[in-house]
Protein backbone atom coordinates (compact mmCIF):
# COMPACT_ATOMS: atom_id res chain seq x y z
CA UNK A 1 0.00 0.00 0.00
CA UNK A 2 2.89 2.37 0.77
CA UNK A 3 4.21 1.84 -2.74
CA UNK A 4 0.79 2.58 -4.23
CA UNK A 5 0.47 5.83 -2.29
CA UNK A 6 3.96 6.78 -3.37
CA UNK A 7 3.07 6.23 -7.00
CA UNK A 8 0.10 8.55 -6.74
CA UNK A 9 2.21 11.23 -5.15
CA UNK A 10 4.95 11.06 -7.71
CA UNK A 11 2.44 11.09 -10.51
CA UNK A 12 0.85 14.24 -9.25
CA UNK A 13 4.16 15.95 -8.91
CA UNK A 14 5.08 15.21 -12.46
CA UNK A 15 1.96 16.77 -13.83
CA UNK A 16 2.42 19.80 -11.66
CA UNK A 17 5.93 20.42 -12.88
CA UNK A 18 4.99 21.17 -16.41
CA UNK A 19 2.01 23.21 -15.43
CA UNK A 20 3.65 25.09 -12.63
CA UNK A 21 5.14 28.51 -12.50
CA UNK A 22 7.83 27.87 -9.92
CA UNK A 23 10.15 30.70 -8.80
CA UNK A 24 12.59 31.64 -11.53
CA UNK A 25 10.41 30.39 -14.37
CA UNK A 26 9.04 32.73 -17.00
CA UNK A 27 5.53 33.04 -18.33
CA UNK A 28 4.22 31.55 -21.55
CA UNK A 29 6.66 31.76 -24.42
CA UNK A 30 6.16 29.41 -27.33
CA UNK A 31 9.67 29.97 -28.75
CA UNK A 32 12.36 28.33 -26.63
CA UNK A 33 15.95 28.38 -27.82
CA UNK A 34 16.41 24.68 -26.94
CA UNK A 35 13.27 23.62 -28.85
CA UNK A 36 13.97 23.74 -32.58
CA UNK A 37 11.31 24.19 -35.24
CA UNK A 38 11.73 20.52 -36.16
CA UNK A 39 11.46 19.22 -32.60
CA UNK A 40 8.92 16.38 -32.86
CA UNK A 41 6.81 17.46 -29.88
CA UNK A 42 7.01 21.23 -30.26
CA UNK A 43 3.28 21.47 -31.02
CA UNK A 44 2.29 19.76 -27.78
CA UNK A 45 4.69 21.91 -25.76
CA UNK A 46 3.36 25.11 -27.33
CA UNK A 47 -0.19 23.93 -26.72
CA UNK A 48 0.47 23.70 -22.98
CA UNK A 49 2.50 26.91 -22.88
CA UNK A 50 -0.29 28.86 -24.57
CA UNK A 51 -2.77 27.47 -22.05
CA UNK A 52 -0.39 28.61 -19.28
CA UNK A 53 -0.03 25.06 -18.03
CA UNK A 54 3.74 24.95 -18.41
CA UNK A 55 6.38 27.66 -18.49
CA UNK A 56 9.96 28.15 -19.55
CA UNK A 57 13.02 29.34 -17.65
CA UNK A 58 14.46 32.91 -17.44
CA UNK A 59 17.12 32.06 -20.01
CA UNK A 60 14.36 31.27 -22.54
CA UNK A 61 14.92 27.51 -22.36
CA UNK A 62 12.41 24.73 -21.88
CA UNK A 63 14.91 22.12 -20.69
CA UNK A 64 13.06 19.17 -22.24
CA UNK A 65 15.20 16.49 -20.59
CA UNK A 66 14.92 17.86 -17.06
CA UNK A 67 13.08 15.56 -14.66
CA UNK A 68 9.75 16.49 -13.12
CA UNK A 69 9.24 16.63 -9.34
CA UNK A 70 6.26 15.89 -7.16
CA UNK A 71 6.00 19.56 -6.24
CA UNK A 72 5.65 20.54 -9.88
CA UNK A 73 3.05 17.84 -10.43
CA UNK A 74 0.87 19.17 -7.62
CA UNK A 75 1.00 22.66 -9.08
CA UNK A 76 0.02 21.43 -12.51
CA UNK A 77 -2.91 19.38 -11.26
CA UNK A 78 -4.25 22.27 -9.24
CA UNK A 79 -3.97 24.74 -12.09
CA UNK A 80 -5.53 22.32 -14.56
CA UNK A 81 -8.51 21.95 -12.25
CA UNK A 82 -8.73 25.60 -11.26
CA UNK A 83 -7.80 25.03 -7.63
CA UNK A 84 -6.45 27.72 -5.33
CA UNK A 85 -2.69 28.28 -5.17
CA UNK A 86 -2.72 30.70 -2.25
CA UNK A 87 0.09 29.79 0.14
CA UNK A 88 -1.14 28.13 3.34
CA UNK A 89 -0.42 25.42 5.87
CA UNK A 90 -0.45 21.88 4.49
CA UNK A 91 -1.15 18.39 5.77
CA UNK A 92 2.46 17.39 5.13
CA UNK A 93 5.33 17.85 7.57
CA UNK A 94 7.86 18.57 4.81
CA UNK A 95 5.82 21.22 2.94
CA UNK A 96 6.02 24.61 4.67
CA UNK A 97 3.35 27.25 4.28
CA UNK A 98 6.15 29.39 2.82
CA UNK A 99 6.72 26.94 -0.05
CA UNK A 100 5.54 28.58 -3.27
CA UNK A 101 3.57 25.42 -4.07
CA UNK A 102 1.99 24.94 -0.62
CA UNK A 103 -1.44 26.13 -1.68
CA UNK A 104 -1.46 24.00 -4.80
CA UNK A 105 -0.25 20.92 -2.94
CA UNK A 106 -2.90 21.27 -0.24
CA UNK A 107 -5.67 21.98 -2.75
CA UNK A 108 -4.72 18.93 -4.84
CA UNK A 109 -4.62 16.82 -1.69
CA UNK A 110 -8.05 18.00 -0.56
CA UNK A 111 -9.43 17.30 -4.04
CA UNK A 112 -8.18 13.73 -3.81
CA UNK A 113 -5.71 14.04 -6.66
CA UNK A 114 -2.58 13.41 -4.60
CA UNK A 115 -1.68 11.62 -1.40
CA UNK A 116 1.22 11.66 1.00
CA UNK A 117 3.36 8.91 2.48
CA UNK A 118 2.58 6.98 5.65
CA UNK A 119 5.13 9.04 7.60
CA UNK A 120 3.15 12.23 6.93
CA UNK A 121 5.50 13.60 4.27
CA UNK A 122 4.92 14.56 0.66
CA UNK A 123 8.54 14.47 -0.55
CA UNK A 124 8.07 17.41 -2.94
CA UNK A 125 11.53 17.15 -4.48
CA UNK A 126 11.22 13.48 -5.44
CA UNK A 127 11.00 12.77 -9.17
CA UNK A 128 8.05 11.15 -10.92
CA UNK A 129 8.15 7.84 -12.79
CA UNK A 130 6.08 6.74 -15.76
CA UNK A 131 3.88 4.44 -13.68
CA UNK A 132 3.23 7.24 -11.21
CA UNK A 133 2.21 9.37 -14.16
CA UNK A 134 -0.25 6.66 -15.15
CA UNK A 135 -1.79 6.65 -11.68
CA UNK A 136 -2.08 10.41 -11.62
CA UNK A 137 -3.50 11.02 -15.07
CA UNK A 138 -6.07 8.23 -14.80
CA UNK A 139 -7.18 9.74 -11.48
CA UNK A 140 -7.22 13.42 -12.44
CA UNK A 141 -8.74 13.06 -15.91
CA UNK A 142 -11.19 10.31 -15.01
CA UNK A 143 -9.86 7.55 -17.23
CA UNK A 144 -12.07 4.95 -15.60
CA UNK A 145 -12.24 2.36 -18.35
CA UNK A 146 -9.46 0.30 -19.85
CA UNK A 147 -8.89 -2.26 -22.55
CA UNK A 148 -6.62 -5.22 -22.07
CA UNK A 149 -3.46 -4.00 -23.68
CA UNK A 150 -0.26 -5.70 -22.64
CA UNK A 151 3.35 -4.60 -22.17
CA UNK A 152 6.09 -7.17 -21.66
CA UNK A 153 7.42 -5.36 -18.57
CA UNK A 154 4.05 -4.75 -16.88
CA UNK A 155 2.80 -7.71 -14.86
CA UNK A 156 -1.02 -7.97 -15.15
CA UNK A 157 -1.15 -9.18 -11.53
CA UNK A 158 0.32 -5.91 -10.18
CA UNK A 159 -1.53 -2.71 -9.25
CA UNK A 160 0.26 -0.73 -11.92
CA UNK A 161 -1.34 -2.80 -14.70
CA UNK A 162 -4.75 -1.11 -14.52
CA UNK A 163 -3.74 2.58 -14.60
CA UNK A 164 -1.23 1.87 -17.36
CA UNK A 165 -3.93 0.14 -19.39
CA UNK A 166 -6.34 3.01 -18.74
CA UNK A 167 -4.01 5.64 -20.19
CA UNK A 168 -3.16 3.30 -23.06
CA UNK A 169 -6.83 2.73 -23.86
CA UNK A 170 -7.41 6.49 -23.85
CA UNK A 171 -4.53 7.15 -26.26
CA UNK A 172 -2.22 8.84 -23.76
CA UNK A 173 0.62 6.35 -24.22
CA UNK A 174 1.51 3.56 -26.62
CA UNK A 175 4.71 2.49 -24.90
CA UNK A 176 7.99 1.82 -26.68
CA UNK A 177 8.56 0.01 -29.99
CA UNK A 178 9.80 -3.10 -28.16
CA UNK A 179 6.39 -3.42 -26.43
CA UNK A 180 7.70 -2.18 -23.08
CA UNK A 181 6.28 0.63 -20.96
CA UNK A 182 9.34 1.18 -18.73
CA UNK A 183 7.19 1.95 -15.66
CA UNK A 184 10.06 2.90 -13.33
CA UNK A 185 11.72 5.31 -15.78
CA UNK A 186 11.71 8.94 -14.57
CA UNK A 187 9.56 11.35 -16.54
CA UNK A 188 11.09 14.41 -18.16
CA UNK A 189 9.47 17.67 -19.21
CA UNK A 190 8.92 16.66 -22.82
CA UNK A 191 7.23 13.43 -21.80
CA UNK A 192 5.06 15.41 -19.45
CA UNK A 193 4.03 17.74 -22.24
CA UNK A 194 3.15 14.83 -24.48
CA UNK A 195 1.03 12.99 -21.92
CA UNK A 196 -0.76 16.03 -20.54
CA UNK A 197 -1.44 17.46 -24.00
CA UNK A 198 -2.96 14.13 -25.02
CA UNK A 199 -5.06 14.08 -21.86
CA UNK A 200 -6.47 17.51 -22.62
CA UNK A 201 -6.66 17.43 -26.41
CA UNK A 202 -8.00 14.24 -28.12
CA UNK A 203 -6.42 15.12 -31.49
CA UNK A 204 -2.98 14.46 -29.99
CA UNK A 205 -3.84 10.96 -28.84
CA UNK A 206 -2.29 7.78 -30.19
CA UNK A 207 -3.37 4.18 -30.64
CA UNK A 208 -1.25 1.31 -29.41
CA UNK A 209 -0.93 -1.54 -31.84
CA UNK A 210 -2.63 -4.56 -30.33
CA UNK A 211 -0.38 -7.46 -29.45
CA UNK A 212 -0.32 -10.39 -31.86
CA UNK A 213 -2.03 -13.25 -30.06
CA UNK A 214 -0.40 -16.63 -30.72
CA UNK A 215 -2.21 -19.94 -30.39
CA UNK A 216 -0.25 -22.56 -28.48
CA UNK A 217 -0.91 -25.96 -26.86
CA UNK A 218 0.47 -27.36 -23.62
CA UNK A 219 3.07 -30.11 -24.11
CA UNK A 220 3.64 -31.03 -20.44
CA UNK A 221 1.46 -33.42 -18.45
CA UNK A 222 0.86 -30.65 -15.91
CA UNK A 223 1.96 -27.04 -16.44
CA UNK A 224 1.83 -24.54 -13.57
CA UNK A 225 0.39 -21.10 -14.27
CA UNK A 226 2.00 -18.37 -12.13
CA UNK A 227 1.55 -14.72 -11.16
CA UNK A 228 4.89 -13.72 -12.62
CA UNK A 229 7.69 -14.78 -14.98
CA UNK A 230 9.53 -17.14 -12.63
CA UNK A 231 9.14 -20.16 -10.36
CA UNK A 232 9.30 -17.91 -7.29
CA UNK A 233 5.86 -16.50 -8.10
CA UNK A 234 2.80 -18.19 -6.63
CA UNK A 235 0.57 -20.47 -8.67
CA UNK A 236 -2.81 -19.37 -9.95
CA UNK A 237 -3.67 -22.70 -11.54
CA UNK A 238 -2.40 -25.45 -13.81
CA UNK A 239 -2.97 -26.73 -17.33
CA UNK A 240 -2.88 -30.26 -18.70
CA UNK A 241 -1.32 -31.63 -21.87
CA UNK A 242 -3.11 -30.58 -25.04
CA UNK A 243 -4.84 -27.54 -23.51
CA UNK A 244 -5.23 -24.72 -26.02
CA UNK A 245 -3.77 -21.40 -24.85
CA UNK A 246 -3.38 -17.93 -26.32
CA UNK A 247 -0.10 -16.09 -25.74
CA UNK A 248 -0.65 -12.36 -25.12
CA UNK A 249 3.03 -11.42 -24.72
CA UNK A 250 6.36 -12.91 -23.72
CA UNK A 251 8.93 -11.94 -21.09
CA UNK A 252 12.25 -13.71 -21.61
CA UNK A 253 11.55 -17.47 -21.29
CA UNK A 254 8.02 -16.95 -20.02
CA UNK A 255 4.73 -16.34 -21.79
CA UNK A 256 1.59 -14.72 -20.45
CA UNK A 257 -1.25 -16.95 -21.64
CA UNK A 258 -5.03 -17.03 -21.50
CA UNK A 259 -7.30 -20.04 -21.56
CA UNK A 260 -11.03 -20.44 -21.06
CA UNK A 261 -10.46 -20.98 -17.34
CA UNK A 262 -7.31 -19.10 -16.27
CA UNK A 263 -4.54 -16.72 -17.25
CA UNK A 264 -0.99 -16.13 -16.10
CA UNK A 265 2.66 -16.89 -16.82
CA UNK A 266 3.93 -20.26 -18.05
CA UNK A 267 7.39 -21.33 -19.18
CA UNK A 268 7.68 -21.32 -22.95
CA UNK A 269 9.50 -24.65 -22.97
CA UNK A 270 6.20 -26.39 -22.23
CA UNK A 271 3.98 -24.85 -24.91
CA UNK A 272 4.21 -25.31 -28.67
CA UNK A 273 2.60 -24.23 -31.90
CA UNK A 274 -0.36 -26.52 -32.58
CA UNK A 275 -0.23 -28.87 -35.53
CA UNK A 276 -3.19 -27.84 -37.66
CA UNK A 277 -5.28 -30.24 -39.72
CA UNK A 278 -4.39 -28.15 -42.75
CA UNK A 279 -0.65 -28.12 -42.11
CA UNK A 280 1.14 -29.17 -45.31
CA UNK A 281 -2.00 -28.88 -47.43
CA UNK A 282 -2.08 -26.87 -50.66
CA UNK A 283 -5.07 -24.55 -50.91
CA UNK A 284 -6.04 -22.28 -53.79
CA UNK A 285 -7.69 -18.96 -52.99
CA UNK A 286 -9.36 -17.18 -55.88
CA UNK A 287 -10.08 -13.45 -55.41
CA UNK A 288 -12.94 -13.06 -57.88
CA UNK A 289 -12.74 -10.68 -60.87
CA UNK A 290 -9.68 -8.38 -61.21
CA UNK A 291 -7.96 -6.31 -63.89
CA UNK A 292 -10.34 -5.25 -66.64
CA UNK A 293 -13.22 -6.90 -64.75
CA UNK A 294 -14.00 -4.88 -61.59
CA UNK A 295 -16.99 -7.01 -60.68
CA UNK A 296 -19.89 -5.28 -58.94
CA UNK A 297 -19.71 -1.58 -58.06
CA UNK A 298 -22.01 -0.03 -55.45
CA UNK A 299 -21.95 2.32 -52.46
CA UNK A 300 -18.43 3.44 -53.33
CA UNK A 301 -17.17 -0.15 -53.27
CA UNK A 302 -15.49 -2.11 -56.04
CA UNK A 303 -15.88 -5.86 -55.78
CA UNK A 304 -12.46 -6.88 -57.06
CA UNK A 305 -10.85 -4.79 -54.32
CA UNK A 306 -12.97 -6.35 -51.58
CA UNK A 307 -12.28 -9.85 -52.88
CA UNK A 308 -8.52 -9.35 -52.93
CA UNK A 309 -8.39 -7.70 -49.51
CA UNK A 310 -10.28 -10.54 -47.82
CA UNK A 311 -8.33 -13.16 -49.77
CA UNK A 312 -4.98 -11.77 -48.62
CA UNK A 313 -6.13 -11.83 -45.01
CA UNK A 314 -7.32 -15.40 -45.49
CA UNK A 315 -3.95 -16.29 -47.00
CA UNK A 316 -2.18 -15.11 -43.83
CA UNK A 317 -4.39 -17.25 -41.60
CA UNK A 318 -3.87 -20.34 -43.73
CA UNK A 319 -0.11 -19.90 -43.97
CA UNK A 320 0.17 -19.30 -40.25
CA UNK A 321 -1.46 -22.70 -39.77
CA UNK A 322 1.10 -24.37 -42.04
CA UNK A 323 -0.78 -24.51 -45.33
CA UNK A 324 0.71 -23.60 -48.69
CA UNK A 325 -1.54 -21.03 -50.36
CA UNK A 326 -1.81 -20.55 -54.11
CA UNK A 327 -3.44 -17.26 -55.17
CA UNK A 328 -5.02 -16.94 -58.61
CA UNK A 329 -4.16 -13.24 -58.48
CA UNK A 330 -2.23 -11.05 -56.05
CA UNK A 331 -3.06 -7.57 -57.35
CA UNK A 332 -6.04 -5.72 -58.78
CA UNK A 333 -4.45 -5.22 -62.20
CA UNK A 334 -4.40 -8.91 -63.09
CA UNK A 335 -7.33 -10.79 -64.63
CA UNK A 336 -6.95 -14.56 -64.93
CA UNK A 337 -9.63 -16.13 -67.12
CA UNK A 338 -12.09 -18.50 -65.48
CA UNK A 339 -10.40 -21.50 -67.07
CA UNK A 340 -6.99 -20.21 -65.96
CA UNK A 341 -8.22 -20.08 -62.36
CA UNK A 342 -9.21 -23.71 -62.53
CA UNK A 343 -5.89 -24.69 -64.12
CA UNK A 344 -3.94 -22.85 -61.43
CA UNK A 345 -5.70 -24.88 -58.75
CA UNK A 346 -5.37 -28.22 -60.51
CA UNK A 347 -1.76 -27.75 -61.60
CA UNK A 348 -0.71 -26.83 -58.06
CA UNK A 349 -2.16 -30.09 -56.66
CA UNK A 350 -4.41 -28.09 -54.36
CA UNK A 351 -6.81 -30.01 -52.15
CA UNK A 352 -9.50 -27.31 -52.00
CA UNK A 353 -10.47 -24.24 -54.02
CA UNK A 354 -12.19 -21.20 -52.49
CA UNK A 355 -13.39 -18.31 -54.66
CA UNK A 356 -14.18 -15.04 -52.83
CA UNK A 357 -16.88 -12.66 -54.08
CA UNK A 358 -19.29 -9.90 -53.02
CA UNK A 359 -22.88 -9.70 -54.20
CA UNK A 360 -25.06 -7.11 -55.95
CA UNK A 361 -28.80 -6.88 -56.67
CA UNK A 362 -31.23 -4.32 -58.07
CA UNK A 363 -33.24 -4.32 -54.84
CA UNK A 364 -31.07 -2.87 -52.07
CA UNK A 365 -33.13 -4.76 -49.51
CA UNK A 366 -31.43 -7.99 -50.59
CA UNK A 367 -28.84 -8.89 -47.98
CA UNK A 368 -26.91 -11.68 -46.38
CA UNK A 369 -24.19 -14.25 -46.93
CA UNK A 370 -24.30 -17.40 -49.07
CA UNK A 371 -21.85 -20.07 -50.20
CA UNK A 372 -22.09 -22.06 -53.44
CA UNK A 373 -20.92 -25.49 -54.59
CA UNK A 374 -21.73 -27.39 -57.79
CA UNK A 375 -23.29 -30.84 -57.43
CA UNK A 376 -22.33 -31.87 -60.98
CA UNK A 377 -18.64 -31.27 -60.35
CA UNK A 378 -16.35 -34.31 -59.88
CA UNK A 379 -16.01 -33.46 -56.17
CA UNK A 380 -19.52 -32.04 -55.77
CA UNK A 381 -20.31 -33.76 -52.47
CA UNK A 382 -17.02 -32.68 -50.94
CA UNK A 383 -17.66 -29.18 -52.24
CA UNK A 384 -21.00 -29.17 -50.46
CA UNK A 385 -19.34 -30.20 -47.19
CA UNK A 386 -16.73 -27.48 -47.53
CA UNK A 387 -19.38 -24.89 -48.39
CA UNK A 388 -21.44 -25.88 -45.33
CA UNK A 389 -18.53 -25.56 -42.93
CA UNK A 390 -17.56 -22.14 -44.32
CA UNK A 391 -21.12 -20.80 -44.40
CA UNK A 392 -21.82 -21.84 -40.82
CA UNK A 393 -18.75 -19.95 -39.64
CA UNK A 394 -19.07 -16.91 -41.86
CA UNK A 395 -22.58 -15.58 -41.37
CA UNK A 396 -22.29 -15.95 -37.59
CA UNK A 397 -18.92 -14.21 -37.42
CA UNK A 398 -20.08 -11.10 -39.29
CA UNK A 399 -23.71 -11.18 -38.12
CA UNK A 400 -25.34 -11.25 -41.55
CA UNK A 401 -28.49 -12.97 -42.77
CA UNK A 402 -27.89 -16.65 -43.48
CA UNK A 403 -28.83 -17.23 -47.12
CA UNK A 404 -27.55 -20.76 -46.87
CA UNK A 405 -25.53 -23.23 -48.94
CA UNK A 406 -26.64 -23.46 -52.57
CA UNK A 407 -25.88 -25.17 -55.86
CA UNK A 408 -24.32 -22.75 -58.33
CA UNK A 409 -23.45 -23.14 -61.97
CA UNK A 410 -20.24 -21.09 -61.80
CA UNK A 411 -17.39 -22.14 -64.09
CA UNK A 412 -14.68 -22.08 -61.41
CA UNK A 413 -16.50 -24.64 -59.24
CA UNK A 414 -18.32 -26.56 -61.98
CA UNK A 415 -15.20 -27.37 -64.00
CA UNK A 416 -12.91 -27.99 -61.03
CA UNK A 417 -11.71 -31.53 -60.31
CA UNK A 418 -11.02 -30.60 -56.65
CA UNK A 419 -13.58 -29.61 -54.00
CA UNK A 420 -14.50 -26.04 -54.81
CA UNK A 421 -16.77 -23.35 -53.35
CA UNK A 422 -17.71 -19.78 -54.20
CA UNK A 423 -18.38 -17.48 -51.25
CA UNK A 424 -20.63 -14.42 -51.52
CA UNK A 425 -19.63 -12.34 -48.49
CA UNK A 426 -22.56 -9.92 -48.59
CA UNK A 427 -24.47 -7.48 -50.77
CA UNK A 428 -22.63 -4.32 -51.78
CA UNK A 429 -26.02 -2.80 -52.69
CA UNK A 430 -27.40 -3.25 -49.16
CA UNK A 431 -26.43 -0.38 -46.81
CA UNK A 432 -25.73 -2.57 -43.78
CA UNK A 433 -23.84 -5.25 -45.69
CA UNK A 434 -21.89 -2.55 -47.53
CA UNK A 435 -20.66 -1.03 -44.27
CA UNK A 436 -19.24 -4.39 -43.23
CA UNK A 437 -17.70 -5.04 -46.63
CA UNK A 438 -15.95 -1.67 -46.41
CA UNK A 439 -14.69 -2.24 -42.87
CA UNK A 440 -11.17 -3.57 -42.38
CA UNK A 441 -12.31 -5.04 -39.06
CA UNK A 442 -15.12 -6.99 -40.70
CA UNK A 443 -12.90 -8.07 -43.56
CA UNK A 444 -10.59 -9.61 -40.98
CA UNK A 445 -13.59 -11.36 -39.37
CA UNK A 446 -14.63 -12.66 -42.78
CA UNK A 447 -11.17 -14.04 -43.51
CA UNK A 448 -10.83 -15.69 -40.13
CA UNK A 449 -14.29 -17.28 -40.38
CA UNK A 450 -13.54 -18.72 -43.84
CA UNK A 451 -10.23 -20.01 -42.51
CA UNK A 452 -12.00 -21.68 -39.59
CA UNK A 453 -14.52 -23.23 -41.96
CA UNK A 454 -11.70 -24.70 -44.04
CA UNK A 455 -10.08 -26.10 -40.90
CA UNK A 456 -13.45 -27.59 -39.87
CA UNK A 457 -13.62 -29.33 -43.25
CA UNK A 458 -10.15 -30.84 -42.90
CA UNK A 459 -10.87 -31.91 -39.33
CA UNK A 460 -13.98 -33.73 -40.54
CA UNK A 461 -11.83 -35.84 -42.83
CA UNK A 462 -9.57 -37.19 -40.06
Amino acid sequence: MKKFVGFMLVFVVFVATLMSGSPGMVSANSSFKDISSSYPYKEQINYLVNKEIINGYPDNTFRPDEKVTRREAAVMVSRAKGLSGTKRSTSFSDVSSKDYASGYIQSAFEAGYINGYSDGTYRPDATMSRVEMAYLLSQVFGFNTYDKYYYSDVNPFTKSYHPINKITAHGISEGYPDNTFKPTKDMNRTEFAIFVARSLEPTYRVTKKENTVLERVVTADVLNVRKGPGTSYSKVGSLTRGTQTYVQFTANDWAYVKTSSTQGYVHQAYIAKPVSAISGSIITIDPGHGGKDPGAIANGLVEKEINLAVSKKLQKHLEAAGAKVVMTRTDNDTYPSLSDRVKIAENSNSTVFVSIHANKFSDKAAHGTETYYNYTAPQGEEGKKLATFIQNRLYKAIDTYNRGVKHGNFHVIRENTIPGVLVELGFMTNPEDAKKLASNTYRELMAKAIYQGIVDYYNSKK
